[in-house]
């Protein structure tokens, strides 16, 4: 998925990305649905409720990420699931979700599958549900629960893009930090530079502070990863994430 408002909203071509997490039956393997999240264009709150939910690509997992236990991995997949659904089906699907990533962190406070879990969840019940006075504390808590799930696991790719994805679309007046965010998504890309959707998102970050020609480096990079792993719906990401950026100095 994506944090930040939780998985599961359709990208525009200005999108940033986020993700929602998947365990595989095996424990060993799993998969990062890599969900697009947040418009950067538009008046808040529109750009705020933009989310993902898109772009599956299987990895390997990494030492870094969370194992978690069973009642964290279910979590995380229905909170994966809810979004195939639509209207209140949906919204209860996220409510499911976050409940069972509830009692996985009343089980085990250390297990960062589940705060990652719970941060998934609420995002798409956020999104679900619209704007209320209730979102500051949402907020709130959806940075504590992505907070949580990085002390337990810092180098965790998925969290670090989901913590970035939030911060740089959320007002500053909300905790929004643009800069913070660029360090986390570039951090995510490090640890996986083959992970399309904070490149995405590192896009954004890049053209809001007016770094065009290295968003436009950054775009053509994605768009390259998503040639070599045959997927078209990244690659019409990156395609849509160029044109929004127009012609370099060297294509006028």
């Amino acid at each position: 998925m994506g944090a930040f408002f939780g998985p599961i909203w359709p990208r525009d071509a200005s999108s940033a990305s986020v993700l929602a997490l998947v365990r595989c039956s095996d424990g060993e393997r799993y998969r990062h649905r890599r969900v697009v999240d947040l418009g950067t264009s538009g008046s808040y709150p529109r750009g705020v409720w933009r989310v993902f939910l898109l772009l599956v690509h299987a990895v390997t997992a990494v030492a870094a990420d969370p194992v978690g236990t069973p009642a964290s991995r279910t979590a995380l997949a229905g909170c994966e699931q809810a979004g195939t659904k639509t209207g209140d089906a949906r919204a209860q699907a996220y409510r499911d979700s976050l409940a069972r990533a509830d009692a996985a962190i009343s089980a085990d406070d250390g297990d960062g599958l589940a705060h990652f879990a719970a941060f998934c969840a609420l995002g798409g019940l956020m999104k679900s549900t619209g704007v209320s006075f209730a979102m500051a504390g949402q907020l709130r808590r959806l940075r504590r629960e992505v907070d949580r799930a990085l002390e337990l696991a810092p180098e965790f790719a998925d969290a670090l893009a989901g913590k970035g994805s939030l911060l740089l679309h959320v007002p500053r007046l909300l905790g929004g930090d643009p800069a913070e965010a660029e360090r986390l998504l570039r951090q995510a890309l490090a640890i996986d530079p083959d992970y399309i959707t904070p490149r995405l998102a590192l896009v954004d970050a890049l053209r809001a502070r007016g770094a065009l020609d290295e968003a436009r480096v950054e775009a053509m990079q994605a768009l390259v990863v998503a040639q070599r792993k045959g997927s078209a719906d990244s690659a019409r990401a990156a395609r849509a994430a160029l044109a929004t950026l127009g012609p370099g100095p060297e294509n006028p």
